[in-house]
């Protein structure tokens, strides 16, 4: 029987880029704080074979998502503003102040975001040899 993996609860923790990282049971498909598998197993978290570390998504990677958005957006000024400001100095300082001025904006990169985020995680969970149902 496969375990019923937790995607959502997966990929908030991948966005999130948690101080304490976070494991995937291979049983169960839950989702745990690094301090309950410790509680259950241990300080041999890194040799059970039981738990899988969530990875989380490398600041490089989501700027990439943020440029490769900004590329998807309608041509016109709000495009050309936002792709500057992801190529300079502060890109995604930058990209998050100009975000908060455009709540649709914000919106549209926050589903864009967690598609790119869950296409990794879905791949991850390939690569790791977990069985999985791919969502619906």
């Amino acid at each position: 029987m496969q375990p019923s993996i937790d995607l959502p609860t997966l990929i908030d923790v991948a966005m999130s880029t948690p101080i304490v990282p976070h494991y995937v049971d291979r049983l169960s498909g839950e989702v745990l704080p690094a301090a309950e598998v410790t509680a259950r197993c241990g300080r041999a978290v890194a040799v059970q074979e039981r738990y899988l570390r969530v990875p989380t998504i490398a600041a490089r990677l989501r700027l990439d998502d943020a440029r490769d958005f900004a590329a998807a957006l309608p041509e016109g000024v709000l495009r050309r503003r936002v792709e500057k400001l992801l190529h300079g100095p502060r890109a995604p300082w930058a990209f998050e102040r100009e975000l908060a001025r455009w709540p649709e904006l914000a919106s549209a990169w926050y589903e864009w975001e967690r598609r790119c985020t869950t296409a990794r995680l879905l791949g991850w969970l390939g690569r790791s040899g977990m069985p999985f149902a791919y969502p619906a």
